[in-house]
């Protein structure tokens, strides 16, 4: 049956800002209940006047991508819980994994010894116009290895993006026209074009950027 080539394929991670002023990365309080992967593309979710940062659904193309997670989902309890206000404190749970309960303290948690610290907030690099994010290629529709295969021809071609089996998100060549997200401008330097499910450098287009 047609599909992608692989079942998982690796975080997104970011290569480059074209215009060598350095990485734009932002932490911004994340809603509660994500569990994304690293490399996640994410999108703002509005409550009241304020933002948060969700994972990316998938099917809102317009202004929708606000960049690729440096960090995991942390499964918050409320909309940024822990997130510091300005030059404030992180609050609870400030642990992503905590267990049992603390006599006399309602409201405190053990935390495990080498738990993950929460502040309440998604890392990610922003989308903008200069910067480049390199994935795994794949098809969605795919039957042979050519399907897999990124070639030199793609570069300037505008493509989708797909989650697979384990959760990571990659170029699909087999999502195009109207619900592409992303164009290939080029390929992983070390291995080049020809490679089955090579690595490919993208950025987001224009329209599925957002920014404050």
């Amino acid at each position: 049956m047609a599909g992608p080539n692989l079942t998982t394929h690796g975080p997104i991670s970011f290569v480059q800002s074209v215009s060598q002023k350095g990485p734009f990365s932002l932490a911004w309080p994340e809603k509660a209940a994500q569990t994304f992967k690293a490399g996640t593309p994410v999108q703002p979710f509005t409550s009241g006047s304020s933002k948060f940062v969700q994972a990316w659904d998938g099917t809102t193309f317009a202004s929708a991508i606000w960049g690729f997670s440096y960090s995991t989902g942390s499964n918050l309890p409320t909309n940024g819980a822990g997130a510091p206000s300005q030059f404030g404190p992180v609050g609870p749970p400030r642990a992503t994994q905590t267990f049992g309960n603390v006599i006399n303290q309602p409201a405190a948690v053990n935390i495990a010894i080498g738990a993950p610290v929460s502040d309440g907030r998604t890392l990610f690099m922003q989308a903008l116009p200069d910067t480049i994010f390199e994935g795994t290629f794949d098809d969605s529709t795919g039957a042979v290895a050519a399907d897999y295969t990124p070639q030199s021809t793609l570069v300037g071609t505008s493509i989708g993006l797909t989650i697979d089996a384990n959760g990571y998100w990659y170029p699909d060549g087999g999502v195009t026209g109207a619900d592409a997200v992303i164009e290939i401008v080029g390929a992983n330097p070390d291995y080049g074009f020809g490679l089955i499910n090579g690595r490919v450098r993208f950025k987001v287009i224009a329209s599925a950027q957002f920014s404050l």
